[in-house]
């Protein structure tokens, strides 16, 4: 896959309460997703999120269960949507790549989505691991223009 280096992540509101909700439904557990869209040229569209099931069960990694990572790669293609990247959670910590994130990460081509918890306060932020830095995000029907955090 070639390198990408997405300069901006468009999504519905509603695709990142999808996510949010996983998360926090997670408790004190990883919870990871998958991400379908489009990519082009800098811009990644978002236009589903696919919870998977994380294998480990742990509250500071995340593994996709095979089976379930594969179901949702057929939901993505059967929306004729690409993967364009995955989500996780942090229940007891910043959204943040972690030391494990950063060497488990697929490399160019994906973004990711971390959502952490603070404190009771859930926080989302898109991430570019092959360049380690953070992606902005428009949200849809949202006159914002691009911000780099989402707290709910």
């Amino acid at each position: 896959m070639p390198n990408f280096n997405p300069n901006l992540v468009i999504l519905d509101r509603l695709h990142l309460k999808v996510a949010f909700a996983h998360a926090i439904s997670g408790g004190e557990i990883e919870v990871c997703g998958l991400l379908g869209g489009r990519k082009r040229d800098q811009l990644t569209q978002i236009n589903a999120v696919i919870p998977i099931i994380n294998r480990l069960g742990l509250p500071d990694r995340f593994e996709s269960d095979p089976d379930s990572h594969f179901s949702g790669l057929r939901k993505l293609r059967a929306m004729q949507l690409e993967w364009v990247g995955t989500y996780h959670s942090h229940p007891v910590s910043t959204p943040v790549p972690s030391k494990w994130d950063l060497e488990m990460a697929q490399g160019g081509g994906m973004i990711d989505l971390i959502i952490g918890n603070i404190n009771g306060c859930w926080t989302g932020r898109f991430w570019d691991f092959l360049f380690r830095r953070p992606v902005p995000l428009i949200i849809e029907g949202d006159q914002l223009g691009p911000i780099w955090e989402v707290v709910t």
